[in-house]
């Protein structure tokens, strides 16, 4: 820039700031030019040509070249010392010349620095007004170092790409991991001569400090998602705490909050990733944004569920995973504590997010799961199986979590938990056949027998027709064994009668020998045992009797109804009721059956005999139902109220007849609502009166035993004697 030019209005534009810089400057530097001249005139008019004058000393010359008169100073009055170094400096009279002549070469330099300001200033802001000029939505230019040639300084410029931008957010999010890190590092340095209590004080401020960011950070990318993925990684970052004093807890809260945010942010649809063709088409601005914060949201759940992954193949596997072990090495007990945290949480994010990303990755971590050690982790997992089976409306993921299963129980030689085929009865569509069948054929001895048989018995509708002779036979085998358990035994007969209920009237199947088993089992039941187990029976009651009423012979009939009447003795009050209520089914589905309701009569010949297995030569048409008399004095006032019902054949209304409460229910309802497991009766039983009357039972009772003991005692007296 020339010496003294304006800077024309047309030039690039300049701050205010710096133009009032520019103006002190310039009205700076004339004033100090005016300086030296005056001082240069002074300095010619006080030194002459002829400096040296008489004496040694300076002249003082007037105007016209006359001596000027002048006080004289005595000698007396200054010192040696003065007067020489006066006579000196009068003699050598350069030094003024010399000092005149360095304060304007240092003017010329600070001249020539400001001409070279102020062309670096106007080659930076020419640039940035040619680039603005050049860039639209869709080209962005990035500046280079400049280039000086022969006509100046040449300035660089190249269109931004897609990877340039990705390399500039790296770097930017390096420098902030490295903030945080630093900062996390400051925070873990911890004086040396700190008390328990004081530790203890510091440790609750750290905490309340990592809650108040976890909140913080968490509010902010839930009100505004897109516009906080800084704040989100922020979070995730806080998975990697480092303060060994509250490192476990902030992790588990940072996993849990981390949870939440993704249920509460992430889009009702599945990201697909996009290919390189589209990575190269141009899109408009808030398209790309959005694009753009797809991406960054799938990266960071994605790293979340690594995070999660590696703490769980830390506990679960025998070679540690690298993301846990070599980087934290943290104590057993504190991985297992993170992993119960880490499973809850991915639990939760298969069933609330089924639709996103990564849902086959998180199968393939909760399936192993489900026959783990951990009773606790291993039902969690069982239990977000079947949420899955029940809220998946397409079968995509259900079929995903049917293979996973299938393919860890073959893997482990069908040596897995039950609950894990369990599963399998929340299923709404058939595709565990291939599971069951291949358990029925390889392994009959299997702890899964049971679920095997329960999952068939339920999906019996969808079994195909032409599989059921060979089912039949392989239950019927199992039965006739003994090496089932009782309930194993009555879950193939319900499975083989659900069968031959459905598709299967149409097969000639004598299922004779399930009816002989059933009958000679029945007696096994007791107080003592599940009430499950009788539940079971009285289903498979149902279902071979009453449903195939039209199969079944009233010798057959006769029997199984004698023998429910005996059964009823030896079972607790709830399984009792559920006893009478299948009697009073049979009362009505065979209605000849009332005939052993009387007591003085017998109808036919023979003699009942209970001992026979066989129930169709058992005569029980000639035996009567006197048990309903023991329970019509039952304790229990609901059992005193069905057995007098029963004896007056079952009234539907008047005087015998059940209060709705009792009519309406199932046996297997009846027994479920009265279930004493609890140690509570129901209905409650009153307390002795006043006086003592309720007690006059029991003291007889009590005087009675009393007696017999007291015959026993002398009789053991009489025989020793």
């Amino acid at each position: 820039m020339a010496k003294g030019k304006a800077v024309s209005s047309k030039g690039p534009k300049v701050s205010a700031i710096k133009l009032r810089n520019i103006s002190q400057t310039k009205a700076s530097n004339k004033r100090k030019k005016a300086t030296g001249k005056a001082k240069n005139k002074s300095s010619s008019t006080q030194v002459g040509k002829n400096a040296s004058g008489g004496d040694g000393n300076l002249g003082n010359l007037g105007s016209d070249g006359e001596d000027v008169e002048e006080e004289v100073v005595p000698d007396d009055m200054v010192d040696d010392d003065h007067m020489e170094y006066l006579e000196t400096m009068g003699q050598n009279i350069s030094f003024v010349t010399d000092t005149l002549d360095e304060k304007k070469e240092e003017r010329n330099e600070k001249k020539r620095r400001k001409d070279d300001q102020d062309e670096v200033a106007d080659y930076e802001e020419l640039p940035r007004k040619q680039f603005r000029k050049m860039e639209t939505e869709d080209r962005k230019y990035l500046h280079l170092l400049p280039i000086k040639g022969d006509r100046g300084i040449i300035p660089q410029m190249m269109e931004k790409t897609e990877s340039d931008e990705e390399d500039v957010i790296e770097q930017e999010e390096d420098k902030e991991e490295n903030v945080e890190k630093k900062s996390a590092v400051k925070s873990t340095t911890l004086p040396e001569t700190l008390s328990e209590v004081e530790l203890l004080k510091l440790k609750k401020e750290t905490l309340a400090r990592r809650k108040m960011q976890i909140a913080k950070l968490s509010i902010r990318v839930m009100d505004s998602p897109q516009e906080a993925l800084s704040s989100l990684k922020a979070l995730r970052v806080m998975l990697n705490e480092e303060d060994p004093q509250v490192a476990v807890t902030v992790r588990k809260l940072v996993m849990l909050s981390l949870c939440e945010v993704f249920k509460d942010i992430a889009p009702g649809y599945h990201i697909r990733t996009r290919t390189d063709k589209e990575t190269q088409q141009k899109m408009k601005k808030d398209v790309k944004q959005m694009v753009e914060w797809e991406e960054g949201l799938v990266r960071q759940y994605q790293l979340y569920l690594q995070h999660m992954e590696d703490i769980i193949k830390a506990c679960t596997s025998k070679k540690k995973a690298q993301g846990v072990s070599v980087q934290n090495k943290l104590p057993m007990k504190v991985l297992q504590s993170l992993m119960e945290v880490a499973v809850k949480c991915m639990c939760e994010l298969l069933v609330s997010l089924m639709h996103f990303n990564f849902r086959t990755n998180i199968m393939s971590v909760i399936v192993p799961l489900m026959d783990s050690y951990n009773s606790d982790i291993a039902d969690l997992c069982c239990d977000t199986v079947k949420k899955v089976f029940k809220q998946d409306r397409q079968g995509d993921s259900t079929m995903e979590v049917v293979k996973l299963i299938t393919g860890m129980v073959k893997s482990k030689a069908f040596s897995v938990q039950s609950k894990v085929l369990e599963t399998f009865l929340a299923l709404k569509i058939k595709m565990v056949f291939l599971t069951y069948f291949r358990i029925l054929k390889k392994n009959r001895q299997s702890v899964l027998l049971p679920s095997v048989l329960e999952g068939l018995a339920k999906f019996s509708h969808l079994i195909n027709v032409e599989f059921f002779n060979d089912l039949i036979t392989v239950l019927r085998e199992l039965v006739e064994s003994g090496n089932l358990s009782y309930r194993e035994t009555l879950h193939c007969m319900v499975t083989a009668f659900q069968i031959l209920s459905n598709q299967g009237g149409v097969l000639n199947i004598d299922p004779l020998r399930f009816y002989t088993h059933l009958y000679a089992n029945m007696l096994h039941l007791h107080a003592g045992q599940d009430t499950d187990d009788t539940t079971n029976a009285l289903e498979c009651i149902d279902i071979m009797l009453n449903k195939r009423r039209k199969q079944v012979s009233m010798q057959r009939a006769f029997a199984f109804l004698k023998r429910l009447c005996t059964l009823s003795l030896q079972l607790l009050p709830n399984s009792t009721l559920g006893a009478l209520a299948a009697s009073r089914e049979f009362l009505k589905v065979f209605p000849k059956t009332d005939m052993l309701l009387q007591i003085e009569e017998t109808q036919g010949g023979g003699m009942y005999l209970p001992e026979l297995q066989e129930p169709e030569h058992c005569n029980a048409h000639t035996t009567a139902l006197w048990e309903l008399h023991h329970l019509n004095r039952h304790y229990h006032p609901h059992v005193r109220r069905y057995a007098a019902h029963l004896l007056r054949k079952a009234p539907s209304e008047g005087a015998g007849s059940l209060p709705p409460a009792l009519d309406r229910k199932s046996p297997s309802q009846l027994s479920q609502e009265f279930d004493p497991s609890e140690m509570n009766f129901n209905p409650s039983i009153p307390g002795p009166g006043k006086g003592g009357k309720n007690m006059k039972p029991f003291s007889r009772l009590g005087s009675l035993v009393q007696e017999s003991m007291r015959k026993l005692e002398q009789d053991v007296c009489g025989d020793a004697m």
